[in-house]
């Protein structure tokens, strides 16, 4: 019972499973670029990572070839990611060229181990990742978007960057919190 079967067993209907929708839990098996569910929401790093590993230099040879602006983002945003000065997409072809290469360079970065608060904003000035839309796409543009979101994510939290969400006000016929809150001095 592995955990892409566990997965399985448990999808919902309609679900995006890397790169295709799903109708039936019985459809989600584990294929080339879909071992885990992607549900719009950030993965964490691993099951990104596992993603990321399932992707083909065939599809990334192909990528190279592409004129989507969407589809390059998350490639120029790697090369942010692995330090390289040069975020041009001529460059990004040639990294992408070089195929299992410029993976180990991307998984050799361990996550966001290294992500420090300037190099999210250097990302973030490059554009902004929205996996979703490349689902139908290249798989291998999809699994890069993927996986840097699952990155950023975790760094942002990490460096505790993450927006937290608003207190909403209370629902109407809802009684607000008495103010101001008073202690007793004996409960401190």
């Amino acid at each position: 019972s592995s955990p892409v079967a566990a997965a399985a067993a448990a999808a919902p209907p309609k679900t995006i499973v890397a790169d295709k929708v799903c109708t039936t839990a019985s459809e989600v098996a584990p294929s080339v670029g879909e071992t885990h569910l992607y549900t719009g929401v950030p993965l964490d790093v691993q099951q990104a990572e596992t993603i990321l590993k399932m992707v083909s230099e065939a599809s990334m040879l192909s990528l190279s070839g592409s004129a989507s602006i969407e589809e390059q983002a998350p490639v120029r945003m790697m090369l942010e990611f692995v330090g390289d000065k040069d975020l041009s997409w001529a460059n990004a072809q040639k990294s992408l060229q070089a195929g299992g290469q410029f993976l180990r360079e991307i998984l050799e970065m361990e996550g966001a181990a290294y992500i420090t608060k300037k190099s999210i904003e250097r990302l973030e000035s490059l554009g902004s990742l929205v996996p979703g839309v490349l689902k139908d796409k290249n798989p291998a543009a999809f699994a890069m978007a993927v996986y840097l979101e699952a990155v950023v994510d975790t760094a942002k939290d990490k460096l505790g960057m993450k927006v937290k969400p608003a207190v909403l006000p209370p629902q109407p016929g809802e009684e607000p919190p008495v103010w101001p809150i008073v202690i007793d001095f004996k409960d401190l």
